[in-house]
């Protein structure tokens, strides 16, 4: 079995198979890969990677059957893919279920094609609790990728009010909210 994980060999593969001037080989956290173009400009492509087994993707290729990929993709990532629409490429790539390290084949998704297939749920705020209360700090150096709900040590701060009172503007969208709660 591989040292690499399912998303470096799917990398790895989309680069050889497209031959790409590879700038940063995911190192950046706005795309998986950053690449050179002809004119030299930046081009970036966001790579998603399934198995399937080559029967599996031969019923695909045939229309014969119509599986779909579920995927997310990050804000930082959409950002940046709205910045430059025309040089960022989301990109799933079909691994062989049997065979890791072989690319199937790759399916490329233009900004605006992939954002007609995108939704966006409502937010979740994550946690992570331990299973016998202590103090907690509203700060844990380290613990999480994410964006603490408290910023820094000032809790009349609370990044969590902001979310609410942003998403529940009708302007923005709405968070669903029992009629007894609603503001008269």
């Amino acid at each position: 079995m591989s040292n690499y994980s399912l998303s470096d060999l799917a990398r790895k593969a989309f680069i050889n198979k497209r031959h790409l001037s590879v700038l940063y080989d995911q190192s950046k956290s706005y795309a998986d890969i950053v690449a050179k173009n002809q004119d030299g400009e930046e081009e970036y492509y966001e790579i998603k990677a399934t198995t399937m087994t080559q029967h599996e993707y031969l019923e695909i290729e045939q229309g014969k059957t119509k599986t779909k990929y579920f995927g997310a993709a990050t804000l930082t990532e959409w950002n940046v893919a709205r910045l430059c629409p025309n040089r960022y490429t989301f990109v799933l790539v079909i691994m062989d279920k049997d065979n890791p390290s072989d690319m199937l084949g790759y399916v490329e998704y233009s900004v605006d094609e992939l954002l007609s297939y995108s939704t966006i749920p409502p937010f979740k705020i994550n946690f992570n609790i331990p299973f016998r209360k202590q103090p907690s700090p509203f700060v844990q150096k380290g613990s999480s990728k994410g964006v603490h709900a408290f910023e820094g040590e000032n809790p009349d701060f609370n990044r969590l009010d902001g979310l609410i009172s942003y998403y529940t503007n009708d302007l923005h969208g709405k968070l669903v909210i029992p009629n007894s709660l609603k503001e008269k």
